[in-house]
């Protein structure tokens, strides 16, 4: 009896450590198709062929993929797939975190496994800031998340108990887990002139022997930053957080950017770490071309790492183009439309009416507020125009206090035809 029940208990063992495995047979034996399920994987095997597998979750959730090579699809990848993945991890609650999962081959398999999910506990934070900067949470440890699910669930009147709601918040993360680091923030993203006058402070359980602020847009500027750090003998870094630190960025650099901890060891090994979010802004408004995007929606890095810009970011960069979109008159008073097009932090727009511009006219500023307007913007002046090209004097301002000045040219030609067919009537009698 004892043989029989260590028989049994070595025969679960091989089936939940090395997998199920089945033969799949097509219409000739050497064609089988080979499945077996290794822990938390699904593993075909000798496929030759385009099949098309149907996998059905707690005999409702049905997905169905095509397979053409031999391959290893990962079970919880298979779950990411499924519409509704909240009502899903419910019922991986309500079922003690097993998941059976039925595999259908048209006409040659037809299978059940179970899978024991296991929870993965969420990270904290190591390492925080504090500062004039928007701080930088990963995705996964957003603390919005569990917000966001409780009210769901209070929406869906699916009370859940603590210790089963951490549960249910470490499957969801798990579920909406990519291959991406991801980084988001909740606050507001300030914009800077620069770092002048500014310290942050920095709390992080990373064991280095140098550490250092850097605000950077790219990898290449993070790059060439540590380069110079190291080959100048660890120069702006310190031997501690414990105390205020500066935050460096590349001179004359603006844009938005990602506030990195660089901790730096003696034998040049370096750990990164983002941390915060600003916007650098003193770039004077720039001429709008067709075809530029807005603000970027994320910023870039090496090993998979992105840090998103809120929806509700302060605008940078402005974008302005002032044109004539028509014009008449006869030379001594002539009525110019003007279109504006803008994106950014354009705030306002003044056209000046000077010079031969105003040889008709008064001498005027004309200012257009387009902080609550939407572009185009259009508008007409009057204007003094002359023969050959009429420059229009342009400022542009953003909301930073930054502003550019240009001119508009238009040329203009004007025909005067005399006329001898002058005919005045002598015999009127005003009293009539």
């Amino acid at each position: 009896m004892e043989n029989k029940i260590l028989y049994f208990l070595i025969l679960l063992l091989c089936l939940s450590c090395k997998g199920y495995k089945s033969n799949v047979a097509n219409n000739n034996l050497q064609d089988r198709i080979c499945v077996s399920y290794s822990c938390d994987s699904i593993i075909f095997d000798n496929v030759s062929t385009s099949t098309q597998v149907e996998f059905k979750f707690f005999d409702t959730d049905t997905l169905r993929e095509t397979i053409n090579q031999s391959k290893s699809i990962c079970i919880i990848d298979l779950v990411k797939n499924i519409k509704n993945t909240k009502d899903f991890a419910l019922k991986m609650i309500d079922n003690k975190l097993v998941v059976p999962l039925q595999i259908i081959i048209r006409e040659t398999v037809d299978t059940t496994l179970f899978y024991s999910y296991a929870i993965k506990e969420l990270k904290n934070n190591s390492s925080t800031i504090k500062g004039n900067c928007a701080n930088l949470v990963s995705k996964e440890n957003n603390p919005e998340n569990k917000v966001n699910l409780r009210r769901w669930l209070y929406k869906q009147n699916k009370y859940l108990p603590d210790s089963t709601f951490v549960q249910f918040v470490c499957i969801m993360n798990d579920l909406n887990k990519t291959n991406k680091n991801v980084y988001i923030t909740n606050d507001e993203v300030p914009v800077l002139k620069n770092f002048s006058n500014t310290n942050y402070y920095v709390n992080t359980k990373i064991k280095a022997d140098k550490y250092v602020l850097f605000a950077a847009s790219s990898q290449k500027e993070l790059d060439d930053f540590i380069e110079d750090v190291i080959t100048n003998d660890f120069d702006l870094t310190t031997e501690s957080v414990s105390t205020p630190m500066k935050c460096y960025r590349k001179l004359d650099s603006d844009g938005y950017k990602c506030i990195f901890l660089i901790a730096i060891n003696k034998d040049w090994t370096t750990q990164i770490v983002p941390l915060g979010l600003v916007a650098i802004d003193n770039e004077a408004p720039m001429e709008l071309f067709s075809g530029e995007s807005e603000t970027p929606k994320f910023l870039s890095f090496s090993d998979n790492m992105i840090v998103c810009l809120p929806d509700n970011c302060e605008p940078i960069n402005g974008r302005c183009s002032v044109s004539i979109a028509d014009w008449d008159g006869n030379g001594v008073e002539c009525n110019v439309s003007f279109n504006i097009y803008f994106y950014g932090d354009i705030s306002k727009v003044v056209i000046h009416r000077t010079g031969d511009l105003a040889k008709w006219n008064s001498k005027k500023d004309f200012t257009f507020n387009l902080e609550n307007e939407k572009s185009p913007f259009q508008t007409s002046i009057k204007m003094h125009f002359s023969d050959g090209d009429n420059f229009i004097p342009v400022t542009l301002y953003d909301k930073h206090g930054n502003h550019r000045k240009t001119k508009i040219k238009q040329t203009a030609r004007f025909t005067r035809v005399p006329s001898n067919d002058i005919n005045i009537d002598n015999n009127i009698n005003i009293w009539d």
